[in-house]
């Protein structure tokens, strides 16, 4: 069986004065956390609402003032139209009343 010699008087080429493999963590990961919180429109700093802040149409998240995709100017607003135009049609003639003939 091969054995290892462990003897502490031999300097490990890491020591624990070289920091150059020790990884740095950014001090301000707090801060990055509150700014994934914040509403993604132009200068504004109301947070996210949680269930409905995020836009399906541009995957952005907003404040319940912004969630609305015409609040926001959604770059996506056309299909947003045309899904909310389908759907109420396809609606509507499911609810749609026929008059028996008798």
């Amino acid at each position: 069986m091969p054995t290892t010699d462990i003897n502490p008087s031999k300097e490990n080429p890491r020591s624990k004065n070289d920091k150059s493999h020790q990884q740095v963590e950014p001090n301000n990961t707090r801060s990055q956390n509150k700014i994934k919180n914040r509403c993604t429109y132009n200068n504004c700093t109301g947070r996210v609402v949680k269930i409905i802040g995020e836009c399906r149409y541009c995957d952005s998240k907003y404040c319940g003032r912004h969630r609305l995709p015409e609040s926001h100017s959604c770059n996506n607003i056309t299909s947003c139209r045309q899904d909310a135009y389908e759907k109420n049609t396809s609606k509507l003639l499911r609810e749609r009343c026929v008059a028996s003939k008798v």
